[in-house]
């Protein structure tokens, strides 16, 4: 059985992991949505010009201004045209966005656990609003 300590310091993880799996789970949904069409275009003119000039000459066709994305996109206009280019510009975004979504959860509970420590440290008769202890979210 699974003590109550226990059962505090995963909580907060499970709720971290359903967040995670709904965010997923709807972005694959809305993955062949038609989304904002300035994006889709110049993502999709990067990924073609790319492919067709590659590094060393794509910038005599194109004023991108993330070059580090470029390379990235590099494969996917090879190897890709049309509605699956489309759809891998989109899902390529996925991982980068799930990983936000963990560093601004570890951000705000390390933030949460410190304002509450603060605040039953300075004043005592707000311990029974934390149990005892302020919680550990992180």
């Amino acid at each position: 059985m699974m003590t109550a300590d226990r059962r505090r310091t995963l909580l907060p993880w499970v709720g971290l992991a359903v967040v995670l799996i709904a965010g997923l789970a709807i972005r694959l949904f809305v993955l062949n949505a038609k989304g904002h069409y300035g994006d889709a275009v110049v993502i999709g003119r990067w990924t073609d010009n790319m492919a067709m000039y590659g590094p060393g000459d794509f910038y005599h066709h194109d004023g991108a201004l993330y070059p580090a994305l470029l390379y990235a996109y590099w494969p996917i206009g090879v190897l890709l045209d049309g509605v699956a280019q489309a759809r891998a510009i989109k899902g390529i975004s996925i991982p980068f966005d799930l990983a936000l979504a963990v560093v601004v959860y570890l951000a705000a509970c390390s933030l949460v656990t410190s304002v509450l420590t603060a605040l039953v440290d300075r004043d005592s008769r707000l311990r029974p609003l934390v149990m005892t202890s302020p919680p550990r979210l992180c």
